[in-house]
């Protein structure tokens, strides 16, 4: 069950990764403090356990956001990730070891229609790979149940993010944790300015 779930939830990918990468540096992340949020700490994944994670990468930013493959030449990640000139890093696990992994220029994007880009509502973009993915990557079965996951289960994030809530930059190898799905009744209540949008799925550690 927990695999299944972290099948499903991996789309997530595309909406928290960047909480949890380096910042943009756009006026548009400036005036918005939303894009400030962090997700801190996790432990390493296991090597191949997530082969459909995506990073997209910048030669001079460095690591952008994180993505799911949801076909061969189809990332699905956010939409406030739209950067000029980035590549998808598909199966690489350590960033820093360029020889593994396979990296594909992006040749298009897909910003959902009605994304905003102040409250962050629909966030949710399709990159289109100039390349299919290598044979290894694995693909994300993407989650038509509005009931699933339900509050209280146990889902799976990861990605390459921060672990100091000081630092600067993305961890080089791949980190995963897991978190616990809340209802968006009780995610309002919590403490914060974020409005709670339908689009959202919320979770606490």
């Amino acid at each position: 069950m927990k695999v299944q779930q972290t099948q499903s939830l991996s789309v997530l990918l595309g909406l928290v990764s960047y909480f949890a990468s380096a910042e943009a540096s756009s006026s548009t992340s400036m005036r918005n403090p939303h894009k400030h949020t962090r997700i801190i700490n996790g432990t390493k994944a296991v090597d191949g356990r997530y082969n459909y994670f995506v990073a997209l990468q910048h030669e001079l930013i460095g690591h952008v956001c994180g993505g799911s493959l949801i076909a061969p030449d189809v990332v699905l990640t956010a939409a406030h990730c739209e950067h000029p000139d980035m590549l998808a890093v598909i199966t690489r696990h350590d960033l820093d070891n360029i020889s593994d992994g396979t990296a594909i220029p992006i040749k298009g994007s897909l910003p959902h229609p009605n994304y905003d880009d102040f409250t962050i509502d629909n966030d949710f973009m399709l990159l289109f790979l100039r390349d299919p993915a290598p044979q290894d990557a694995t693909f994300v079965k993407l989650n038509s149940n509005p009931n699933f996951p339900a509050a209280g289960e146990l889902v799976t994030v990861m990605g390459h993010g921060l672990t100091d809530p000081l630092g600067f930059g993305a961890n080089e190898e791949l980190l995963e944790v897991e978190v616990n799905v809340v209802s968006n009744e009780a995610c309002e209540q919590s403490e914060g300015y974020l409005e709670i949008e339908s689009t959202y799925l919320s979770m606490r550690a």
